[in-house]
């Protein structure tokens, strides 16, 4: 057997926080739902863990995902109207060689797309995440969620990543930016402006509408710098 083919019990899972508190969720509950639901697209079920783990534990997480992928592959192909794409996390919790390996074997695996969740990476993650993104097949899109910052959504996408999430830009998007990048920052270059839709006045011109505009807060020394918001 392959290292990540490893046995992992029909009821194992993870705990999600529910309204009668944690609630265990095994892989076949998490596609039953997603099967009733018919989302676009999912994640696959994964042990998500922090960068701080031991190796031993980032290990396990990193095998129970990969086994919960394929499994996630087999149902799909078994059930002829699951219509949702599957999106594979790549795991390792910021354990290079792991994450290296394991995104070596998910990029063999028939998913539509990858995700990298920043609560698994160290600092300085952006050496990393660009290793494991060329491993990928280029033809899929790779997500990466929860940046922290501005300078992280920049430097995701300057890493290979082709969508961001984080909440961190409702605040630009409601004064008409979609991203400030500090221009404290060196390796953070200005992202030119490629308008793609056309969102009205304040993001086609890269200046807030006066009436949506925010109070005039203390200085951030931030030069402001438009990108599509994907």
């Amino acid at each position: 057997k392959q290292w990540y083919q490893r046995r992992v019990a029909i009821t194992a899972g993870i705990s999600v926080w529910g309204k009668s508190g944690r609630v265990k969720v095994c892989n076949k509950d998490h596609l039953d739902f997603i099967r009733g639901s018919q989302p676009e697209m999912f994640v696959c079920l994964a042990d998500v863990v922090p960068a701080t783990v031991s190796p031993k534990r980032a290990d396990k997480s990193c095998w129970r995902t990969i086994n919960w992928i394929t499994e996630s592959l087999t149902y799909i192909s078994d059930n002829p109207g699951f219509t949702s794409k599957p999106l594979a996390m790549l795991p390792g919790s910021g354990h290079r060689q792991l994450m290296l390996k394991a995104a070596s074997i998910l990029s063999e695996r028939g998913v539509a797309g990858y995700v990298v969740e920043r609560a698994t990476l160290p600092e300085g993650w952006s050496g990393l995440v660009n290793d494991v993104v060329s491993l990928l097949p280029q033809d899929k899109p790779v997500f990466f969620m929860g940046a922290r910052s501005p300078k992280e959504l920049v430097t995701a996408l300057r890493c290979g990543c082709h969508f961001v999430d984080s909440s961190c830009t409702l605040t630009y998007s409601d004064c008409g930016r979609a991203l400030l990048s500090s221009a404290r920052s060196p390796e953070v270059k200005p992202v030119p402006v490629v308008p793609t839709v056309d969102f009205g006045p304040a993001l086609a011109t890269g200046v807030p509408n006066q009436e949506v505009a925010p109070k005039k807060e203390k200085s951030t020394d931030c030069d402001s710098a438009l990108i599509p918001l994907l």
